[in-house]
Formats: structure tokens, C-alpha cells, sequence
């Protein structure tokens, strides 16, 4: 996976540069929060993590896995309870997108699957091999099961298209582009920007044998997370902060988007950082636009910079 070298066209390059805007409503750049939501603490933190970014004037997009019974990996959290959280989201205009059925630790190993899977007979379990094993193994699990199955689920409970995916543990199986592709996603935010190289977005690809395909997906690379080690705490807060901004600035320079991600994991540490690395980008002078995904990508995709459909 890599950046394509251009978002237009050359030949276009140099009159399409006026209109380029890095962001809604001609600010400079954006940072897109978002929150992957795959575990029950962050699924009953979601309420709370919703008023506070409405507190702060901002909007998020949150990732749920959807898990519904005990695979023998996590804990159930697509329950009643959970689904009364996800609404809360939706009616304070939280954007929602997909962050796979079961989050398992093993999905880069994950065969395509039949498209026969369905939220009545998708059944995976992670069963440890060996006995104490963390990463291994998942039976019954497909990389259509993952995505659509999980799919589905939200857009039949919540009557809303789901456009935006993230995949667990940021794990992108053979084939896993042409599942988006199948299952009916418009984008991904999968890999890294380490990965990429860049954070600007571009037409998914891949290449096999020296033949690159392209997917009608547009790939948003994830930027900066607080899913690192050594973990965020009180004595790394500081380092966090320091490399977000860091990052975010190097993005801004060049008008690209910075997508940060953060684990709904707590209701301290988490919002403390959020709210002082707001405080900060907004002291320095930064002409930034924050908020969901959803909202930046139709912006981004209807100025003709990039193409994420084709006929």
C-alpha cells in the first residue's frame, strides 16, 4: 500500500490549485477525531464521551465492533444496552462507522469467505492455540463475515448507510480491499501513516505480480493514535501531546488532514488530552477544522481532488 504520487491529474495540477481547500469552510487543514469503540468499558463510556466533545464544540465519528455474544475473545457488547448507547451517538449528530464484527487478533490470517455469510449463521469463536495464546486462533471467521456481517447489523438497527471502516488491531488480510469492496464500503481507515507515507487520501490499490488494482474505496490514513507503548498515563501525557502536535503541524504545512484515534477507554486521562491538545492547536494560531470523518471525506471527495467512484 502506498501514496499515489498525484490527487489530480497533472495536467490539471496547476488550475486546480487555486480552489483546493484543506478542509469545510476554507480553513486550512482538519483534524478528524475518531474513537473505535471495542470493548464494553468504552461502549458504556460513549454517552459521556459525546457530551464532552459537544462541550467542546466538536464532532467525532466513533468505529463499533459489534459483537453480540461471547466469542471466547471479548466480551458481548452489541447488546440492548449497547445498541442504547450507539443511539445516544447518532441523535447528538455523532457520526457511526464499522470497526468489524469480532475485533479478533488473528484477522490478518482471515480467508475471504462465501458472501453467504449472515448475522444468523456468522458465528466465529477464537479458541487459543496454544492454551495461553493471545493471537491464535479463530474458527469460523472470514474476512465478508467481518465486514459485512458487521455491516449489516448497524445499518439494519440504526437505518443509516455505513460508510467508513477501520479494522481491528489495523490487521488488512489478503483480499481485504476487495471485501470493502463487495460489502458496500466507501472508505477506509486502516493503515497507518507510517505505512502510507502520507496522510492525504487516495483510491485504494494494491499490487500482486506486478499488477496494480485499484478498489472503490478512497483509504484515509490513520495519523495518530494513543493505542502506543509505553502507554498514555500520567508520566507519557506529556510525550503524547508533544508528538500529536508535532505531527498535526507537519500535516498542516502542506493543508494535509491529521485522523487522530482515541479509545473511549476511560473518561479522564483521555478527555484531559483531548481538550489540552485543542487549547494548544487553537493558541498556536492554527487554522484547523475538527470534527467526524464522515463530514470531511464528503467534503474532501467533492472537490474533484481525488476519485473514489468509478462507473
Amino acid at each position: 500500500m502506498a501514496l499515489c504520487p498525484l490527487p489530480i491529474p497533472p495536467e490539471n495540477l496547476y488550475s486546480s490549485w487555486f480552489s483546493f481547500r484543506g478542509a469545510p469552510g476554507g480553513h486550512h487543514a482538519a483534524l478528524i477525531v475518531t474513537h473505535d469503540v471495542d470493548d464494553v468499558v468504552s461502549y458504556q463510556n460513549v454517552n459521556q464521551w459525546v457530551d464532552f466533545e459537544t462541550g467542546l464544540g466538536i464532532k467525532s465519528t466513533m468505529l463499533y465492533t459489534t459483537n453480540p455474544y461471547d466469542t471466547g475473545y471479548i466480551a458481548p457488547m452489541y447488546t440492548a444496552s449497547g445498541l442504547e448507547d450507539i443511539q445516544y451517538a447518532l441523535d447528538h449528530g455523532t457520526d457511526i462507522g464499522d470497526h468489524s464484527f469480532g475485533h479478533f487478533p488473528d484477522f490478518a490470517a482471515a480467508p475471504y469467505g462465501t458472501g453467504s455469510e449472515t448475522a444468523s449463521n456468522y458465528l466465529p469463536e477464537f479458541v487459543p492455540s496454544p492454551p495461553d495464546s493471545e493471537t491464535c486462533c479463530t474458527t469460523g471467521m472470514t474476512v465478508i463475515g467481518e465486514l459485512g456481517v458487521s455491516k449489516w447489523l448497524l445499518e439494519n438497527d440504526f437505518g443509516g448507510p455505513v460508510t467508513g471502516f477501520r479494522s481491528g488491531y489495523l490487521d488488512a488480510p489478503a483480499q481485504f480491499l476487495q471485501g470493502l469492496s463487495a460489502t458496500g464500503y466507501q472508505r477506509d481507515s486502516t493503515y497507518a501513516l507510517g505505512l502510507t507515507r502520507g496522510s492525504f487520501p487516495f483510491v485504494a490499490f494494491d499490487v500482486n505480480s506486478g499488477v496494480v488494482t485499484t478498489h472503490p474505496i478512497m483509504e484515509y490514513p490513520l495519523a495518530i493514535s494513543e493505542d502506543h507503548v509505553p502507554a498514555l498515563d500520567p508520566t507519557t501525557y506529556s510525550q503524547y501531546l508533544s508528538d500529536w502536535e508535532t505531527v498535526i503541524k507537519a500535516n498542516y504545512a502542506n493543508n494535509a488532514p491529521t485522523i487522530l484515534l482515541i479509545h473511549p477507554i476511560d473518561t479522564g486521562i483521555r478527555f484531559q488530552i483531548l481538550q489540552q491538545l485543542l487549547t494548544d492547536l487553537q493558541n498556536q494560531g492554527l487554522d484547523l477544522w475538527v470534527g467526524d470523518w464522515k463530514t470531511f471525506a464528503e467534503f474532501w471527495e467533492a472537490q474533484g481532488v481525488t476519485n473514489a467512484r468509478w462507473p
